[in-house]
């Protein structure tokens, strides 16, 4: 169950518990086509900038990338030992970041379907993912009441924890602030970060390595809608 929209703004594309994913024109909001070939329900679609590939990702374990014009399915993407909940695709197009129900989030070339590393920290499924503009740092929204920054090409974990949340059902990212931007997370409800509280830095060889560390309380007045 996701939605995204072509770079052109010209159509939309929606995956659904229905094992499909459907092309609408935004003009029309016509069915332009249905793609079909999960074995479970897609919980998750992006586009490429181009605007000429699909990428989805279902409760079968598996990402699917699709030619958009044509409606045909490119490759499979396999490694996930569960649903891959979440997905994004770099600003290039060249790379997919996947998160899923084990906890895990991936990233991958979208060329070649092949599994680049795993991005391991998060304790509890994958709700959801987003790229910086750089290409090289992700941010993941996990149902352990946390978000971690990660930078993809050296691994770096920078945990970003919030106790207020019972999960973080969606991340963003803005290139308004240096690495995460906006935070947008919760039930609902819309944050800035921008009343950190407490900023860690760790060196510590026994863990993973960490940029920053932060803890912040949900503002007193009334969420933004």
């Amino acid at each position: 169950t996701g939605l995204a929209v072509t770079s052109d703004g010209k159509h939309i594309t929606s995956s659904s518990r229905d094992m499909t994913i459907k092309i609408w024109n935004l003009d029309t909001g016509k069915e332009v086509r249905t793609l079909r070939g999960h074995a479970g329900s897609v919980n998750a679609v992006a586009v490429t900038s181009c605007g000429m590939h699909i990428v989805s990702g279902s409760a079968d374990n598996t990402m699917k990338v699709w030619n958009l014009d044509t409606g045909k399915e490119e490759r499979t993407l396999e490694g996930h030992t569960a649903a891959v909940s979440a997905l994004a695709v770099t600003s290039d197009g060249k790379r997919i970041v996947s998160g899923s129900e084990d906890n895990t989030i991936k990233v991958w070339t979208r060329k070649t379907g092949k599994e680049e590393r795993t991005l391991n920290g998060h304790i509890s499924p994958i709700c959801s993912v987003a790229v910086a503009s750089d290409g090289k740092h992700v941010v993941s929204g996990s149902a352990d009441n946390t978000i971690n920054l990660w930078n993809i090409e050296t691994d770096f974990l920078s945990p970003l924890t919030a106790q207020h949340l019972p999960s973080f059902a969606d991340v963003d990212l803005s290139s308004a602030l240096p690495f995460f931007g906006f935070l947008r997370g919760g039930i609902g409800y819309n944050y800035k970060v921008s009343n950190v509280s407490h900023v860690l830095l760790s060196d510590n060889s026994e863990a993973p390595p960490v940029l920053r560390k932060a803890k912040w309380s949900p503002p007193s007045s009334s969420p933004n809608p």
